[in-house]
């Protein structure tokens, strides 16, 4: 609730801003400072829920990206592709996965979004290099045992989809 509060008292300040161009720098109450700015901002809350009316009425544009789970499944596919040859290209060894891995990300409740994904991939190409490195294995290996259990969830969702993954992956 404090975070809350003091989200609210900056978005009245920014509200000077935007209407009046003028601003004071922290600890300064005699000078007032002008400014031309232009405010691009991004969020994965909804903003209606916690920016104030009054300043929702001051964003003259909103575009919003859908989620993941609102995407075409080929889409997550083709990031999921994307996100493991970077990995691949980062470390410069090939990275060989289990479809079981594939379809647990493809599947899992992802709720940060693509930020998410690429993250939890990150976690599970390291930990495939680390047993690559330590086993001395002839390569990096990304088995469902890589993958945190949160992703691990996704291959309960797959139900009735069946068909159409084992196509895709």
């Amino acid at each position: 609730e404090f975070r809350r509060v003091l989200f609210r008292s900056g978005q009245e300040m920014l509200f000077y801003l935007i209407d009046r161009g003028l601003f004071r720098r922290l600890g300064e109450a005699d000078t007032q400072r002008h400014a031309n700015v232009l405010i691009i901002a991004a969020t994965t809350e909804n903003p209606t829920s916690f920016l104030l009316k009054t300043f929702y009425r001051r964003i003259p544009m909103v575009i919003r990206i859908p989620n993941l789970d609102e995407r075409p499944f080929t889409e997550r596919l083709d990031l999921i592709r994307l996100f493991f040859h970077t990995e691949a290209a980062r470390t410069g060894i090939p990275i060989k996965l289990n479809p079981d891995t594939v379809r647990c990300f493809s599947f899992y409740d992802c709720p940060g979004n693509i930020g998410q994904l690429k993250s939890d991939i990150q976690v599970a190409c390291a930990k495939s290099f680390l047993d690559f490195v330590t086993h001395k294995t002839s390569g990096v290996y990304i088995s469902i045992q890589n993958v945190g259990l949160h992703v691990k969830k996704g291959l309960l969702r797959i139900a009735g989809r069946r068909k159409e993954i084992d196509q895709l992956v």
